[in-house]
């Protein structure tokens, strides 16, 4: 139908899909939709059982930002706290670096002027990260990675995603 929102010619990019679900649902939109997605967010840090779902959108040109790393679980990683050590720098300066040199945009929540700011300074610190430190990181997949926003059974890759019928 033509005025379905993925035929739209004012849509730019589509991100539904939010693993193996995850990447068979991008697989399918790649084969119909007009338009590609440009984005896909997906709760995502270090560890996350996700790689499939990362290396297919880096593959096909999709963004991947990620939403649920700044928790508590994420930063406490022993890989993380090891580089941060080393670097000298705070746990959060760290963890952004590594989502920037992995090409990932990893997204932020709040509502205080002093914490976009901050958010702002930590992005700016310019240190690099070795690939041997980035690998640290990165760590081995969790199989029981503490999802924030997929609870019980509604781990990322049962929620569904468009519904076309309505």
């Amino acid at each position: 139908e033509h005025g379905a929102p993925w035929r739209r010619p004012i849509t730019r990019a589509f991100a539904g899909p939010s693993a193996e679900q995850l990447s068979k649902h991008l697989r399918e939109l790649s084969q119909y939709a007009h338009v590609q997605p440009a984005v896909n967010q997906i709760e995502y840090a270090p560890g996350a059982p996700l790689d499939d779902v990362v290396d297919l959108c880096r593959r096909s040109g999709i963004v991947v930002e990620a939403f649920g790393w700044l928790l508590p679980h994420n930063l406490e990683q022993p890989g993380l706290r090891s580089v941060a050590g080393v670097v000298g720098r705070p746990l959060v300066h760290v963890l952004l670096r590594w989502f920037l040199a992995k090409g990932m945009v990893p997204l932020f929540k709040t509502e205080s002027e002093e914490r976009i700011l901050e958010n702002a300074q930590a992005l700016a610190d310019t240190f690099e990260l070795t690939p041997t430190q980035l690998e640290t990181i990165t760590g081995p997949t969790r199989v029981d990675y503490p999802w924030s926003y997929y609870k019980g059974e509604a781990g990322p890759w049962n929620i569904p995603t468009m519904d076309f019928a309505a």
